[in-house]
Order: C-alpha cells, then structure tokens, then sequence
C-alpha cells in the first residue's frame, strides 16, 4: 500500500508523513529523478528565483522526490534552512484544496444538485440584495465565466476611505512587543492583517460588501476572477457552517493525515517560527506578513475567503492530490472522501457556458498553448489536474500516469516584484523534468 498507518508524533521531525518512499521499486522509476530535481530546486535558489521552497513528487503514491531548498527568515532575521516541516501561504491553491473540495463534498451529499442553477436560489442574503449576482449559476462561478471581474481593489478602496492600521497583540508571540500586557488585544472589535498590525472589524464588513454589490458583465467569456471563489466559499459558509468551520480549523484535513493544513495557522495552533514569510508590505504599514495571507482581498476578509487564505507544507498537499488522483479513495482511513464520480465530473474539461473552457469545475488544466503562452508545459497530458498560487506555488495530479507534483515557495519575499518563476517558467520546467525522468514524455 502507498500509505503507511501508524501514530505520528508530529512535533519530531522522525515521522512527518504516512507517504513511504518508492525506494525505486516502482515501474516506470529513475532512480536519477531525485538528483535532477534537487539540482534544479538549488539552481533555483542560486537565480533568487525565490528564497525558500519544497517539492514532493509521488509516482503511484509512493515518494519519488522530497526536497527542501533554501532558507526561511525566522522571527528573528535569522536564515534558517528550509526543512519539510515548513508551512507555506498557497494562495490561490486554496481554490481547489479547501473551496472546490469543500463544494464537492456538499455537491453530492444534496440530492439533485443542479450545478445550473442560480446562486440566488438557495441564498437569501444575496437574493434581495444584488439580483444580477444572485442570477449567476455555480458551473459559471467554477469555470470562471461569470462576467465578474479579476478582483476588486480593496485594500486601495479601504486606504482611500481612511483605513488605518494600529498595533494590536491578539495571540502569543514571540516577538519583543512594543504593547503593554493586556493593551489593545481584543479579538472582537479588529483583526490581524499582520503579525502585531490590526484593522477595525468593520473593514471586514465593508470587503465583504463591495463584493456583494459587484455587478457582472453580460459577456461571460472566461475571466479568471477571484470573486468567484470568493462567493462559492461564503455560500458554503451560510449553507454549511460545520463543513466550512472543518476547512478553516483544519480538523478535516487532520482527518486524512495532514496535521499542517489550516485557515489561520497562528490561531490554530502553528508556530510562527515554522511559517514561512511572504512579503515585506509598504502599501500598508503591515512590515512582515507571517502566518496572515498575502492575498489582499482575503487578507481584507480577515483572512479566510474562498480564493486564498490556506497554509500548508508540501507534503500536506501531496496526499491531498494523491486522494483526488485515487478519485477520492483515501488510504489512510480506508474510505473514499469522495465519490468517484464526482472526482471525475470536477476534473474532467468543462466547456462551461461559453463552449470554450478548458478548465475543470475549480480545477485548472492544461491549456493546449504553444511555448510561454502555456499555463503547465506545451504538450502537458490533458490528464493532469491542478492549480497555481500567486505566492509561487503548484499542485498538480495526473492520474493517468501516476504523478503527484506539489511545489510551494514564497517568491514574493520580500518583494512580489520577483516574478522571475512565471517568466523563466521554472515550475513548468521542473514538472517537465519529471515527465521526462519517468520515460512518460518523449
């Protein structure tokens, strides 16, 4: 079996995955795999393409690859060596790894969902308020052809209406604090927007009211936007709290043997120390963001938002993959987590309301492009499913040949202007490198 059950002690370093290595006994395995990829990983490193990154790559549930590179800034400015028990912000990898999959669960335990059907229907709130929104269907919403814009540019939006941040301790740190014990650590009037930097929670409030009141373009061509995530999340939210409150805590990921994967880390119980940063913030006086997501529109929404806000390690994600690559089939709890079916429906193309799409339901595809204009590699198998982060990070599945790709970095420290791993199209390259290593793409 690729998974081996046994009781981990998660704060050692001994047993950090239930993943058994292929140790080369696998069909179709390079022993040379490991090598190639480390060798690219450092390469990476040596062209600050990014300051830190992991990468775990399975064949057949089994470990081909599992490389650490790099540092990550501790609390204290020091360089410390990247290991796997580092937790990463993946942004937009939150699309598919908690909104899609959370929607997928409740997707087939309703009776006749019609994935047609209007928002509205089934959410009152937005219903009264903003019927052109309420008229927009789930499938348009998963395929990104809704007529909704990229994003909406919140935090300028908050600035311009005199948002200002004030210094707040709402959790233990280990920090050398400017505030007195007891000063300014309310958790219910303001929230965290960086490690000591707090907003009033009526900014909150406002984020999510623009979005309500967003009015979608006629034209429904594919845009990939945001909103779109951002609106299946909260409709989950008021349509099932306990299965949304599971995403968020984290305690439905620690059901299938991730014990690193959260909303929030810093209130679930992650050290600081173990989070990698991801920007140095002069838009705002937020200094380092830790352990709060980068992505400014869920960062608005006090960090939890269907299009960015999950943590996670490398290792976390690939069993998460591997599960949707063995169509829901999890090994460590012996049960299907899902359907096959609905694994299948989500992950197969979807031409979407405009007949063009070529992307799944929340899942990415390849996009058939020539060169730099594709979104994996050019001739990637149309078998792949998966998704990126802004944040420098990839998830990928390929169940027709058996590989599970997860690569995650913080690119964007300290400056997002390092956009060097889109341009060099370096994460493609090294999934290519797999493909080629694993005598799949000739």
């Amino acid at each position: 079996t690729a998974y081996e059950i046994k009781e981990c002690d998660w704060s050692s370093d001994v047993c950090s995955s239930d993943l058994d290595y292929a140790h080369g006994n696998i069909h179709g395995y390079d022993p040379d795999l490991h090598a190639v990829l480390d060798s690219m990983m450092r390469e990476g490193i040596a062209r600050e393409i990014f300051p830190s990154a992991q990468l775990v790559v399975l064949k057949d549930g089994q470990i081909a690859a599992n490389i650490n590179v790099g540092s990550v800034k501790d609390l204290q400015g020091n360089d410390v060596p990247t290991t796997q028990d580092h937790v990463y912000d993946v942004a937009s990898i939150t699309k598919i790894a908690a909104t899609t999959l959370a929607f997928m669960k409740q997707y087939e335990s309703t009776k006749g969902f019609n994935l047609d059907a209007a928002i509205g229907k089934t959410w009152p709130e937005i219903s009264s308020e903003n019927p052109s929104l309420a008229a927009l269907t789930f499938r348009e919403l998963l395929t990104h052809q809704s007529g909704l814009p990229p994003f909406l540019p919140m935090q300028q939006k908050s600035i311009k209406l005199g948002a200002k941040t004030v210094g707040c301790e709402l959790h233990e740190s280990n920090q050398q604090g400017t505030l007195l014990p007891g000063e300014n650590d309310n958790n219910n009037t303001q929230y965290e927007i960086s490690l000591g930097q707090c907003l009033e929670n009526r900014w909150k409030d406002s984020a999510w009211k623009w979005i309500k009141s967003t009015q979608p373009s006629a034209d429904k061509s594919y845009v990939y936007s945001d909103i779109n995530m951002i609106l299946l999340a909260k409709w989950l939210e008021q349509k099932n709290p306990k299965l949304w409150q599971e995403m968020i805590s984290g305690d439905f990921y620690r059901s299938i043997g991730m014990a690193n994967t959260c909303f929030q880390p810093l209130k679930n119980g992650i050290s600081p120390h173990r989070i990698a940063p991801t920007l140095i913030d002069s838009l705002w006086p937020r200094g380092e963001v830790r352990g709060i997501v980068h992505d400014p529109s869920a960062m608005m929404l006090g960090g939890i938002a269907g299009n960015a806000g999950l943590f996670s390690t490398a290792m976390d994600l690939a069993k998460l993959m591997y599960i949707l690559q063995e169509k829901g089939h999890s090994h460590k709890t012996g049960t299907f987590i899902l359907k096959p079916a609905t694994v299948d429906l989500f992950t197969k193309v979807q031409l979407g309301p405009t007949k063009k799409g070529y992307r799944g339901l929340g899942f990415d595809k390849p996009n058939g492009k020539e060169g730099n204009k594709a979104n994996v590699f050019e001739g990637a198998p149309n078998s792949l499913f998966g998704h990126s982060g802004y944040t420098g990070t990839w998830a990928w599945s390929d169940p027709a040949n058996g590989i599970t790709f997860v690569f995650l970095s913080n690119r964007t420290y300290p400056t997002e202007l390092n956009k060097k791993i889109s341009q060099q199209g370096f994460r493609g390259e090294l999934l290519k490198a797999v493909y080629e290593r694993l005598d799949i793409v000739k």
